[in-house]
């Protein structure tokens, strides 16, 4: 009712009957109506690729696909100054105890970071960790440095 009493009754009839003249036209003996050009979207993957992902089940098949999407996204990562002024400590003090991320048995020899959570990892391992895949600790999550600077 509030529909007609604004006055677009007939311009709404008229945008029905403009939809469906123009799916009239392209009927099973035409030829369809040119393809809309995909634009990238700035994971790099097409809309297609993105809804079609969005309604079905992920497979192995999608693997390079996903990693496309992986390396989109722009990780928070710690600055290597950062890194460098974490605690360290020698591997006698960890013998016995492994490091999370390589699972490797930490020798005497070994150079340690501890990170503020008392986590402690390779020196090696931890680096790695803090400036390709993310600033928080691989163990609980908790930020282990501030971002690094833009």
């Amino acid at each position: 009712m509030g529909f007609r009493e604004c006055g677009r009754t007939a311009s709404a009839q008229s945008l029905a009957r403009t939809i469906a003249g123009s799916f009239a036209h392209h009927s099973a003996g035409s030829p369809a109506p040119p393809a809309v050009a995909e634009v990238r979207l700035p994971c790099g993957l097409m809309p297609s690729q993105v809804s079609e992902l969005l309604d079905r089940d992920i497979t192995p098949d999608d693997y390079e696909m996903l990693l496309q999407l992986d390396e989109s996204v722009t990780r928070p990562t710690a600055s290597r100054a950062g890194v460098e002024r974490l605690a360290g400590a020698s591997g006698d003090a960890f013998l016995g105890e492994n490091c999370a991320i390589c699972l490797l048995a930490f020798e005497k020899s070994d150079e340690v970071k501890v990170l503020p959570c008392t986590h402690f990892f390779h020196q090696e391992c931890v680096a790695r960790w803090l400036l390709e895949r993310c600033r928080c600790c691989p163990l609980c999550g908790d930020e282990a440095l501030p971002p690094a600077a833009p």
